[in-house]
């Protein structure tokens, strides 16, 4: 599937980013959302904001804390395992370790354990756009 990079605003600065329509589930409930998640090969796992805890039900206050370090601070975020596919292919489903992360500034950041890993992402940035193919 072939992404366009898209406008994202940062206090009055505007970057064209690498963002995929990104299905997350939670297994014990069924509630889905999705998201425009920023591709980042410099992140380890897949972050998401704490504000999409509420809206799959999950409660951050029963679950495990890890460390997590970004590039401006070391923290900690709430261990959880979602379901994750492409918008639009379901077939492609795979349960992903993810972190809520009290400190992210975005939605949400797909990190190389299990995205990387089931799938060939090809980054051409200089035609504003990037292509994920499912690894069979």
């Amino acid at each position: 599937m072939k992404f366009t990079y898209e406008p994202v605003s940062y206090g009055g600065y505007v970057l064209l980013e690498p963002r995929a329509p990104v299905v997350f589930t939670n297994p014990p409930n069924g509630k889905s959302r999705t998201i425009k998640a920023l591709v980042d090969s410099g992140a380890a796992r897949t972050v998401l904001h704490p504000s999409l805890a509420d809206f799959l039900g999950v409660d951050l206050d029963t679950l495990d804390t890890l460390p997590i370090s970004s590039a401006d601070h070391d923290s900690t975020g709430y261990d959880y395992d979602l379901k994750m596919h492409l918008k639009g292919d379901a077939r492609h489903e795979y349960l992903t370790p993810c972190l809520f992360f009290p400190g992210l500034h975005t939605d949400a950041v797909l990190g190389r354990e299990v995205f990387f890993d089931r799938y060939r992402i090809v980054f051409e940035q200089y035609r504003f756009q990037f292509q994920v193919t499912p690894r069979v």
